[in-house]
């Protein structure tokens, strides 16, 4: 389906087709077309176009799927995402114009024809313009033309349409990002440039060792990955990190979620690069930074024949900072790599028929951080893997009804040991774990299986008018779940700062025992969606109602209507709500442990009736939201959301091991807001600003009881959710930030030359402080008893001790701003091409905390000024 933009009485009509489309299973299409040209074509200058206006080269953009980068003088087919404004694809017309474009995420899209710029990289002349929205994976044909006549032109306003000074509505905030922006974020490393996308927005805080907190949750981040669903949770401690260097296109949405989507702080949907769009070539990079950071990768993509596309991958790093130091700025026993294998096969077998066929294999491991350089040093430590085989077929059914049906099966592993060790067996094992462990020995042992399938039709029903665009899915999937852990206590001091005894049983060197539990238990999830969408007049709608059925400890079951609506007032301005009630399926990982009654040792008297099964979360959400265009450069967007939540999800970590349990909260509200503007680019200059803030918190139980519901009581988080202030009915909980921004510019130079600069503010996220006696202090009494802690004044400078209210416990970190800068430089020759990339992140080397646990847990240092460089040849 296509869809074109014509007046802002007609604007509701596209509203829904967007909406649809951002909302596909990163589905594919084909976009052909053609641009005669005529009189246009023959144009140099906007004063001889009809509405010819100065467009920025894509000699930044991306790379031609025929061309290459062509003359100054030829014209190009630039395929241009609308929200973002950026260049997905271009290519040059044959002879006798036609033109195509494989492999089309779907979207809203402007169609460009340019002339000149490329070489000189003084930017072109836009030709013809016509805006479109793809749908489905059904061949969608466009004629580009700026004659006299045509519907691309019929309206006086389409010369500020075409200008960007409006883009269609959408019914949920969100970012786009195409394979040339990710290569172009600002990392540390490769291998974190899933986090960075995330961390685009002012909706996302990031937390310890690459935990991330959106809009206020920590109920995990929904991938979408070639339609096929990236169940589990990829980030550092948890898994294997998603490599996203192979994606063409990564969306990233948040409220408003359509029925199709499971309930999740977010979903990132992405779309993988296929070849097909490209002749074959062969890209090889590498780079160092920092903390001893190096990384390499090789590509090869491209057609293999006109209907076949290869895409493969290999990718390795490793970094002596890979999780953040616990003691100090520089890191002791912090180091990690990640080795990534991703291979993609396309077939387009026939014009309403696509076939792909991926692979990965993501492996990984780290070094959990010490406090302490000792000899013999302790080695705590954790190896990842995944494994992920799919498949998916997209079919078209006629003119008006799309088939789209996955299978998938993913596996992921992690194995914690402690020296080596895994489990405690004998005395030789525990004097071997006594020498060579600070505070605590664990090991634990964790296999996933995701294994599933789904399928989805969409159809405008001719008995309807073919005015309402339905959507309906099934999906199922198997969880066989194993894991295993094994705790003891190396350091007296840390049994007997408990007072409840609950570590000395397990205080090894006093002759105590290990704790150990063995879990095994398979689960399984099967949910069913529908959706309409239609428009009257001004106004667009998307009702849609789902069916979830979770299965592990017990049968959950959940009924979630949504509803989205927009208006559009004018051609300038939008406005959007939805209503959704949503239900989120507890985390899998470490949630048999978290269960298991084995365990419940380990959270002592904190414990208590509080059953530990963790189950899934439910909330209703409600978000309201506005667009509005300020001429061809500029773009704003405003957004408030609410939810209440029961079963509120949140996480406690064993100390600083990396295990990280769910725990569900009795209720919880969150509420927060999000500004952002765009730069369109504007004399070479573009970028964004995004400000936001957000309180998340848990509230007290009326009865007096508990505001835990259930899981596993451990850490400082644990006892704190337990334990809440008195004084106040409601208590922050660890997702808790009121305000962050997010700076984002970019400089086009001359000659190939970009300069980008970034910047990021962070208010900081809580933690509790209590004396001896276990009462609040204020500012003073809190530096005391920090010094007397053992905390130094650097650190304690890098936090707030003023009580939020008198008796309060509830402090945080301190507010804390860094600045980034890069410098980009590609160089095309005849048949290859030079990029050479260099970033300084923290520029102003400011000292600052991602996390303050003042007991069993650790005190999170913050990045620190790191200089990189990276290369790249592509032929």
């Amino acid at each position: 389906m296509e869809s074109i933009i014509m007046s802002s009485s007609k604007t509701a009509s596209l509203i829904l087709s967007l909406v649809m489309a951002s909302m596909g299973q990163s589905s594919l299409a084909t976009l052909s077309g053609r641009f005669p040209g005529g009189a246009c074509a023959e144009a140099a200058s906007p004063e001889n176009t009809p509405w010819g206006f100065a467009r920025e080269s894509l000699h930044d953009g991306a790379k031609g799927s025929e061309s290459g980068r062509s003359g100054s003088g030829s014209v190009r087919i630039v395929l241009r995402e609308i929200s973002s404004d950026r260049a997905l694809q271009e290519t040059v017309p044959g002879s006798d114009g036609s033109f195509a474009f494989r492999s089309v995420p779907f979207a809203a899209y402007r169609l460009e024809a340019i002339r000149g710029g490329a070489e000189s990289g003084i930017g072109g002349y836009v030709l013809a313009v016509r805006e479109i929205v793809i749908d489905n994976a059904l061949t969608v044909n466009v004629d580009l033309s700026c004659g006299a006549g045509t519907d691309a032109v019929s309206l006086p306003e389409r010369v500020v349409r075409a200008e960007g000074s409006l883009s269609p509505l959408e019914m949920t905030g969100h970012s786009f990002f195409t394979s040339e922006e990710i290569r172009g974020l600002l990392v540390p490393s490769r291998e974190k440039a899933a986090e960075a996308v995330l961390l685009q927005s002012a909706d996302v805080v990031p937390d310890e060792d690459g935990r991330l907190h959106a809009r206020g949750e920590d109920a995990q981040v929904q991938y979408v990955v070639d339609g096929i669903p990236w169940s589990g949770n990829p980030t550092r401690v948890y898994s294997s990190l998603f490599n996203a260097d192979v994606a063409k296109s990564i969306d990233v949405r948040a409220g408003g979620l359509p029925a199709q989507y499971a309930a999740g702080s977010a979903v990132v949907s992405v779309t993988t690069r296929d070849g097909l769009d490209r002749p074959f070539s062969l890209r090889a990079g590498a780079g160092a930074a920092s903390f001893g950071t190096r990384e390499i990768q090789a590509v090869g993509s491209g057609r293999l024949g006109e209907y076949t596309g290869l895409f493969v991958s290999a990718a390795r790093s490793g970094s002596d900072r890979y999780l953040d130091p616990v003691s100090g700025f520089d890191p002791i026993h912090a180091g990690g790599d990640g080795a990534h294998l991703f291979g993609k096969l396309s077939v387009l077998a026939g014009a309403d028929i696509q076939f792909h066929v991926l692979g990965a294999y993501d492996a990984g491991g780290y070094e959990v951080p010490n406090s302490l350089s000792r000899t013999p040093a302790q080695d705590q430590g954790q190896e990842l893997r995944s494994y992920l085989a799919g498949a998916r077929l997209e079919a078209g059914l006629g003119g008006s009804a799309h088939l789209a049906a996955a299978v998938y099966t993913r596996r992921a592993e992690a194995k914690l040991t402690s020296g080596g060790l895994s489990r405690i067996g004998s005395a030789a094992d525990s004097l071997r774990a006594l020498g060579e462990n600070e505070r605590f020995f664990i090991g634990a042992s964790r296999e996933n299986g995701y294994h599933g399938g789904q399928i989805e039709l969409t159809a405008r029903p001719a008995m309807l008018g073919g005015g309402h665009r339905i959507r309906a899915g099934v999906s199922g999937e198997i969880n066989p779940l194993v894991e295993s852990l094994s705790f003891a206590v190396t350091d007296s001091a840390l049994a007997d700062a408990q007072t409840d005894n609950r570590f000395k049983p397990y205080d090894i060197s006093r002759n105590g025992r290990s704790l150990t539990a063995d879990e095994k238990r398979t689960g399984s999830a099967v949910s069913a969606y529908v959706q309409d969408g239609f428009e009257i007049g001004k106004w667009s709608f998307l009702p849609g109602l789902r069916y979830d059925a979770f299965d592990l400890f017990e049968t959950e079951l959940a009924f979630s209507p949504r509803l989205a609506a927009a208006y559009a007032v004018n051609r300038d301005l939008d406005l959007r709500a939805s209503l959704d009630w949503l239900a989120a399926r507890a985390p899998l990982e470490n949630i048999l442990m978290s269960s298991s009654p084995a365990l419940r040792p380990l959270s002592g008297d904190d414990q208590g009736t509080i059953p530990a099964t963790v189950g899934a979360q439910r909330a209703i959400a409600l978000d309201l939201g506005a667009d509005w265009r300020y001429g061809r450069y500029l773009v704003f967007d405003a957004g408030a959301y609410g939810k209440y939540l029961t079963s509120f999800l949140v996480k406690a970590e064993l100390g600083a091991s990396g295990l990280i349990f769910p725990v569900n909260l009795k209720r919880g509200v969150v509420a927060g807001g999000l500004f952002t503007v765009h730069l369109r680019e504007w004399k070479r200059l573009s970028g964004s600003l995004s400000a936001g803030g957000c309180a998340s918190l848990g509230l007290k139980p009326d009865d007096g009881s508990s505001p835990i519901a259930a899981g596993l009581l451990v850490g400082e988080e644990g006892h704190n959710y337990g334990h809440p202030f008195a004084g106040e009915d409601f208590f922050p909980t660890e997702h808790n930030q009121i305000a962050t921004a997010v700076l984002n510019l970019r400089y086009r130079l001359p000659m190939g030359l970009a300069a980008t600069f970034g910047g990021r503010f962070d208010s900081g996220l809580p933690f509790d402080l209590v004396g001896q006696d276990g009462m609040a202090l204020d500012e003073g009494e809190s530096r005391a008893e920090l010094a007397r802690r053992g905390y130094s004044e650097d650190v304690i400078d890098l936090l707030s001790l003023e009580p939020e209210e008198p008796g309060s416990p509830d402090k945080s970190v301190a507010p804390h701003a860094t600045f980034d800068l890069g410098m980009e430089y590609r160089l095309p020759m005849s048949g290859v091409g030079l990029e050479v990339r260099a970033a300084v992140l923290n520029v102003l080397d400011t000292p600052y905390l991602y996390k303050f646990e003042s007991s069993f847990g650790s005190t999170h240092f913050g990045q620190t000024r790191t200089v990189g460089l990276w290369l790249a040849m592509e032929y």
